[in-house]
């Protein structure tokens, strides 16, 4: 989302600067009129110089899988922590400070019901409980800074290497349904996540508050790979893939973690998630207070990311 965001910050005008590692991956920045800033959330090196005399910060740094549940928390929780205490020396004016959370800080929701801003948060994975601490961190912050805190739905959308798995799989004629039950989720495309954060930088309306991001709609996930399908031109073998077989996945795949020292998609952490058949959320507040909605459908979505796989040569 990060490459998106800053696209969208130049062309309404906006000068922009990236914080990032010296390893980063700056391919899809490159070239755009951008200062960079070197440095990490752990803030020994370079934050302080990032964050100094800025309109507004968007945090979008953060870890989806680590090898342990601390380097999670470190990250996710601990170097919010840094960075708001780092924006509070160095950015007296700050005019916004946007966390980017997850629909997995609210946790799933029950039956077919979608949950919103006022359910109570119960994340089910570690992955889900390290960014729900730090919107906790944001929060104790609401009265020093004016912070806003988005969870969007899972985000898909050129240049995304999650959904890129299911696109190869139907690639290859196959739509794998984890567990075989019905399941359903919200989505959101990646274009619209960025304009609910221009509409949150904008509009003071937003400071202090809480916000979901989804298309609005509950899509279940065979038809998502039905339309994954139909853009690729491809018919597919639907095949139900037993929990206890993703369970054995998961668990070599963690060995083989430990070894290559880098983590992978599946692990016990993810499994922990896909346990649960329902993953809606309504993004009627942002709707209700920003005038957000989304604008692009799912199949436009999946069209728009499958030819921009293509045409990188990811598919």
């Amino acid at each position: 989302m990060g490459s998106h965001l800053v696209e969208a910050l130049l062309a309404q005008g906006y000068q922009v600067r990236c914080l990032v590692r010296p390893t980063s991956d700056v391919s899809f920045i490159a070239g755009l009129p951008v200062d960079l800033a070197y440095g990490d959330l752990g803030g020994a090196t370079g934050l302080e110089e990032a964050c100094r005399d800025v309109l507004a910060v968007f945090h979008l740094a953060g870890a989806t899988r680590a090898l342990d549940a601390q380097t999670l928390f470190e990250v996710n929780e601990q170097g919010t922590a840094t960075l708001l205490e780092v924006c509070g020396r160095a950015s007296p004016d700050l005019k916004r400070f946007v966390y980017l959370s997850s629909l997995a800080a609210g946790g799933p929701s029950t039956g077919t019901m979608p949950i919103d801003e006022t359910w109570p948060e119960r994340p089910v994975s570690v992955y889900g409980a390290s960014k729900l601490a730090g919107e906790e961190r944001v929060r104790a912050y609401a009265g020093r800074l004016p912070v806003v805190i988005l969870r969007p739905a899972p985000v898909y959308g050129p240049r995304d290497r999650d959904i890129l798995t299911y696109f190869r799989l139907v690639g290859r004629g196959l739509s794998l349904v984890p567990g075989g039950k019905p399941r359903r989720v919200s989505l959101i495309y990646v274009s619209d996540v960025v304009q609910l954060a221009l509409r949150v930088l904008e509009d003071d309306r937003s400071v202090g508050q809480t916000y979901f991001a989804c298309d609005g709609k509950a899509h279940d996930l065979d038809a998502v790979l039905e339309c994954i399908a139909l853009v690729l031109g491809r018919r597919t073998v639907r095949a139900a893939v037993p929990m206890r077989m993703l369970e054995g996945i998961a668990a070599l795949g963690a060995a083989s973690a430990r070894l290559l020292k880098r983590p992978i998609l599946l692990n016990r952490d993810k499994l922990r998630e896909m346990r649960h058949p329902c993953w809606l959320c309504d993004s009627s507040k942002a709707q209700r207070e920003l005038g957000f909605a989304a604008l692009v459908d799912l199949h436009s979505g999946i069209a728009r990311t499958a030819e921009w796989y293509r045409q990188e040569g990811w598919l």
